[in-house]
């Protein structure tokens, strides 16, 4: 649509911060002076790129910079800032911007009804509303990111303790949000939500648990959990694979950021919300703590920065989406095991407090809640602990790990098998091959070292501008990054499919330059996404390797890979080996008779491809 952003005299000084809609953007010029207009959308965890210098741009939240000649990231060079052509037109000045359509409009003639919200643990929250419980990312029994994160402060509640229970939504599946202890002592027949991923892989891990009531939901997509109860799920925009949950309660408009980031375009999606629920604190990646290269004040300076960032971006939302109260939560947890003790002592964390101190002059309510506290919307109170004011200091925190948390505490958490070869080593990275995130990485080098007390593996991942390669034992040990991993937690993620970033704080790393390489952290974050998203020459060569497509019948499948075979097909919901259909039926037409989809038929075939490729090496 185009747009009037102002006169022509505002290019006079530029570079300019200024805000169009409910978006901020710069207003620059390029080297021959013509103007340019950039989104100051910062593509990290979308903060505001408002320190705006000749020579760089930056964004305070994470401290990422970008070039003001092109709107390229300095320290990301994968990633760039949009822009968009300035035009003149009788001295003013106008640009073709992309608009939202808002997708939800209250009703102004009803009394709106504020919930209660109970905070149970990090980003755990029971929202009660007009007889209705609602739980949101249920983490409250056990440690998370194999036991390394606990609850901090504790709680004391037990599922036993929840009401009933009528939806649970689910944001992403970072353990400390989709935890699977906790979610498979709940009532299988509570209605789950979550947002629609790739390949179903969250439907298949939740159905996996045993919930029959499973319900995928398209970002932007309403859904009518009752006739006064909306949910819509948002992507966050930012490079990781997290969501954003917006409740609307009648009139009452919840936004639940957790650990997302942000994504701009929300408020002219939604307009005006009511609370806004988000982290608040630095701690969510084990960055900078256990990176080699750094010493402790640059470390220290990191946390500092990212505290502050992390404040600063509560007010931009804020700013944007106009609140009446803000809550902050989903960082509440502590390193409990005693190996990570000494990154514990190390760590400087943001508390409700300091949110509160942060926006005392501002127009807008924190709700200061530590788990096991209540908000009564109707009253406006908060029901706090004893213990309240002490909860936060430092040495307290400490002192309660020292006394609860010990080196056999949480070994359930842990994974214990480390028999993984090379091989199996070499031909996940290898698949990366031929994905555009691959090469977005473009030309970079990865040592990585898995290891256990008896053993290790070392290899070298090469990244050539979209081919993967990996080098078993190198003799060059020269690379961009280097990973060491304990090799039980790598053999887990491999053999389950999941993101490194659970195995983030067990590790360390080190890099030989400042240069962060985006896109090969996104493949770490979501490897199935660099699996899924082939180039069609490549996905052709392999076509032609395939052992089975699409038309082999199930019957000779089982004959050829027996119980191995017959375990995927389970993994799917099929029981084909009990099945007398299997014999005439092929892969797609048993897939579409059980009501797979499309994306669900291509993983169960590459899933069988890889097990049969397997068996005749």
């Amino acid at each position: 649509m185009k747009t009037s952003i102002g006169d022509k005299i505002l290019l006079n000084s530029t570079p300019k911060l200024m805000k169009i809609g409910t978006l901020f953007y710069i207003l620059s010029k390029k080297s021959d002076n013509t103007p340019i207009l950039y989104n100051a959308d910062c593509p990290h965890r979308h903060g505001i790129v408002e320190e705006l210098c000749d020579d760089s741009w930056r964004c305070p939240n994470h401290g990422w910079t970008f070039d003001p000649k092109n709107g390229k990231c300095i320290n990301a060079p994968q990633s760039k800032l949009e822009s968009f052509p300035v035009i003149i037109e009788d001295s003013k000045l106008f640009v073709d911007l992309p608009t939202n359509k808002k997708i939800l409009t209250s009703n102004s003639h009803t009394e709106k009804i504020n919930p209660t919200i109970k905070l149970i643990s990090n980003a755990c929250m029971l929202i009660q509303w007009n007889g209705k419980n609602i739980l949101t990312d249920p983490w409250i029994v056990g440690p998370a990111i194999y036991g390394a994160w606990v609850h901090y402060p504790p709680i004391k509640l037990d599922i036993k303790d929840l009401p009933k229970i009528d939806f649970i939504l689910i944001s992403h599946e970072h353990s400390d949000h989709f935890n699977e202890k906790t979610l498979s002592l709940l009532d299988k027949d509570i209605p789950i939500y979550f947002p629609d991923y790739k390949m179903d892989r969250l439907e298949q891990r939740i159905r996996k648990l045993g919930f029959s009531n499973v319900y995928s939901a398209e970002s932007e997509q309403i859904t009518n959990l009752t006739d006064d109860i909306k949910l819509i799920f948002f992507n966050s925009s930012s490079m990781w694979n997290d969501s954003i949950i917006y409740l609307q309660l009648g009139n009452f408009k919840i936004l639940n950021v957790n650990d997302a980031g942000f994504n701009w375009n929300i408020p002219e999606l939604i307009g005006d919300v009511d609370v806004i629920c988000s982290a608040f604190s630095f701690g969510a990646s084990a960055y900078p703590l256990n990176w080699s290269h750094l010493d402790i004040s640059e470390k220290n300076k990191i946390m500092k920065t990212k505290n502050l960032g992390m404040l600063k971006m509560l007010k931009q939302m804020i700013t944007i989406c106009n609140p009446k109260y803000l809550l902050p939560f989903a960082n509440f947890n502590e390193l409990g095991p005693t190996k990570l003790r000494e990154f514990a002592k190390l760590q400087i964390k943001n508390t409700p407090k300091t949110v509160t101190e942060f926006f005392k002059n501002d127009n807008v309510i924190v709700l200061e809640m530590f788990p096991g506290e209540s908000w009564n919307g109707k009253l406006e109170k908060i029901s706090k602990r004893l213990d309240h004011d002490q909860l936060f200091d430092r040495n307290r925190v400490i002192k309660f790990l020292d006394a609860n948390y010990h080196a056999d505490t949480d070994q359930e958490f842990i994974p214990k098998e480390f028999t993984i070869e090379h091989k199996t080593l070499k031909r996940y990275f290898e698949d990366f091959s031929g994905s555009e995130i691959s090469k977005d990485v473009g030309m970079y080098s990865v040592v990585l070292r898995a290891y256990s007390e008896n053993r290790e593996l070392v290899g070298k991942i090469s990244f050539v501008n979209g081919l993967v390669e990996y080098e078993i034992e190198p003799k060059n040990f020269d690379s961009d990054m280097t990973m060491n991993c304990p090799g039980p937690m790598v053999q887990d993620i491999i053999e389950k499919d999941l993101s490194w970033d659970e195995i983030q704080y067990w590790s360390d790393y080190s890099r030989k330059d400042g240069e962060y390489n985006i896109a090969f952290w996104k493949i770490m974050h979501s490897p199935w996404d660099a699996r899924m998203n082939k180039t069609n020459k490549l996905e052709t060569s392999k076509k032609k390797t395939d052992l089975t497509d699409k038309n082999t019948a199930i019957a000779t499948l089982i004959e050829k890979g027996g119980s191995d075979v017959n375990a995927i097909f389970e993994q799917f919901g099929l029981y084909c080996s009990s099945c007398d259909a299997a014999i005439g039926e092929n892969i797609e037409e048993g897939c579409r008779m059980h009501g797979l989809t499309k994306d669900s038929t291509k993983k169960l075939i590459t899933k069988i491809n890889e097990l049969l490729k397997e068996k005749s090496n």
